[in-house]
């Protein structure tokens, strides 16, 4: 059975970034490709948003659906 001790578990644990990835924009434009191919490569962040990611700017080209869930940039 798992004990919790209270005392050895203050100040332990994860936070994620809670983002609107539905208005978000991914500004590539200082990504040298070679080093850092996309800075986010590694990124945990929660999607706190639910609809249809955006098109224009920086933004991807394709339209993609997306809910709240905690993703992983690979």
């Amino acid at each position: 059975m798992l004990k919790l001790v209270p005392e050895l578990n203050v100040g332990k644990g994860i936070v994620v970034p809670s983002v609107d990835l539905v208005n978000f924009e991914f500004d590539t434009s200082l990504a040298d490709g070679i080093t850092f191919p996309t800075w986010f490569d590694g990124m945990v962040v929660y999607n706190n948003a639910t609809g249809t990611t955006l098109t224009a700017g920086q933004r991807s080209s394709t339209a993609t659906p997306v809910t709240p869930v905690i993703l992983l940039f690979l």
